[in-house]
């Protein structure tokens, strides 16, 4: 059931609602161009902002990518160095031997130049003439003197 109505001014005819919904529709309509400039502001800004955190971003994950590109080649050499320093070892041992055994050539060379030259005195001042039995004046002299000693 509608309500009772008491006088005749409490009642709104349809024109006067026409006419409170235009003024709204005018009121507001200005109000909501404003806030459609915000809001569009605030988008711009807000999108300028996440834009240039992205490309931030996205430098970065380049910078990134290069700098595992480059680790990656660095990671390829190094797995390939244990092969080159065993095949680098076998050649400096194989070195090693060689070098050990020219040494140890030396080194008897050296011990037979050496026995060799104790056996090959060599004493000046004694003049070196030969006698019959074979032994030269010189030898005889010398055998005397190490006998006398």
């Amino acid at each position: 059931m509608p309500p009772k109505v008491k006088n005749n001014e409490d009642l709104i005819t349809t024109s006067q609602v026409c006419d409170l919904l235009e003024q709204q529709r005018f009121f507001y309509k200005d109000l909501i161009q404003q806030q459609e400039g915000a809001y569009k502001g605030f988008m711009h800004m807000l999108m300028n902002s996440l834009k240039k955190r992205f490309d931030g971003i996205l430098k970065g994950l380049c910078h990134y990518k290069s700098s595992i590109q480059h680790n990656q080649k660095d990671v390829n050499e190094l797995k390939s160095l244990p092969v080159n320093l065993s095949n680098q070892c076998k050649e400096l041992h194989s070195d090693i031997k060689e070098v050990s055994l020219n040494l140890n050539m030396n080194e008897k060379n050296n011990f037979l130049k050496n026995q060799f030259h104790c056996n090959n005195l060599i004493f000046e001042g004694i003049p070196e003439t030969e006698i019959r039995s074979g032994l030269t004046l010189r030898e005889k002299k010398i055998r005397k003197m190490i006998e006398k000693s």
